[in-house]
């Protein structure tokens, strides 16, 4: 997984687009993984970062964040102990938090198909037009025409 191949998804998302990707990432991680014994612990170490960011994005006033932030910590002890375990049980909590966090993918996918209108940052960014003409004389004349609205819509 390279990083570089999210660039332009990070750049144009949502936030709530911003939670998939993340999830994306860490299940990506997971798989690469299970898949090189080498890269085992690279692997389950970035998921756990992966992990942490979307912990601390929650807002623990909200009561939906804060059974997230449980299942998260549950999910965080799986990838612990597949990162310090031995043997066969590596694996096993590897692909348990793998599952986990497909399911729950599943779930953010469902609510971004049921937001399709919410828009980028970009999007609300404030279009400004400016350009250099020359009129009859040859002076050099200037021209801006900005939006009337220059903080971003919410």
């Amino acid at each position: 997984m390279n990083i570089d191949d999210y660039k332009l998804r990070i750049a144009q998302a949502t936030p709530l687009q911003l939670v998939i990707i993340n999830y994306e990432m860490a299940i990506g991680y997971i798989d690469e993984a299970l898949k090189n014994e080498d890269g085992f612990e690279r692997g389950i170490s970035k998921a756990r970062e992966s992990l942490f960011l979307l912990t601390s994005s929650l807002d623990l006033k909200i009561s939906v964040a804060q059974d997230l932030y449980t299942v998260y910590e549950y999910i965080g002890r799986l990838l612990t102990s597949a990162l310090f375990g031995k043997g066969a049980r590596r694996a096993k909590a590897a692909a348990d938090s793998k599952s986990m966090l497909e399911e729950l993918l599943e779930g953010w996918l469902t609510v971004n198909e049921s937001e399709a209108g919410a828009t980028s940052a970009e999007a609300n960014a404030p279009q400004v037009f400016a350009g250099l003409t020359y009129t009859r004389g040859g002076e050099l004349s200037e021209y801006v025409n900005q939006n009337e609205n220059r903080g971003y819509k919410a």
